[in-house]
């Protein structure tokens, strides 16, 4: 029996410390590689989805019209910012900014969207920036009308 543990031990010796630890590296290294970042017209893509939600605002704005206020800022935090006169923006500008950011948030969001694609980011994280990014301007938004309370 002794034999036996010492033949166990000594088989455990022989297996080189930096072995294991090589094989275990390896294997999270080649989890961590990243794929090319897209090139061609697939970079672009994120920007054409902005372009083509630009033609459904309307219709996208008229099936939020049951979630006012909210569900309108929450869309289109941009226009509804621009148009804030808290902010210290001019009366004229508070009119016709609103209207341009509305049509420019969509292909913008996808600049970033495919600024951030090429940087190596998943689409998952980039989708979770935006998100970031909405809610960052809700919280403005509702500073803004707590304090005009």
């Amino acid at each position: 029996m002794s034999e036996h543990r010492e033949s166990g031990q000594s088989e455990k010796k022989r297996i080189p410390a930096g072995a294991e630890r090589g094989a275990a590296s390896s294997n999270r290294s080649s989890a961590n590689k990243k794929d090319p970042p897209p090139s061609g017209l697939m970079a672009w893509w994120p920007l054409a989805a902005g372009i083509a939600l630009d033609l459904v605002i309307p219709q996208l704005s008229a099936q939020l019209e049951p979630y006012q206020p909210w569900g309108i800022r929450a869309v289109f935090p941009f226009a509804q910012i621009t148009g804030m006169r808290e902010l210290g923006f001019s009366e004229q500008l508070t009119q016709s900014l609103p209207q341009l950011m509305l049509y420019l948030q969509f292909p913008l969001e996808g600049l970033l969207t495919g600024f951030s694609l090429s940087r190596g980011t998943k689409l998952g994280a980039a989708i979770g920036q935006l998100v970031f990014l909405h809610a960052l301007c809700l919280f403005v938004m509702w500073l803004v009308a707590q304090k005009g309370q």
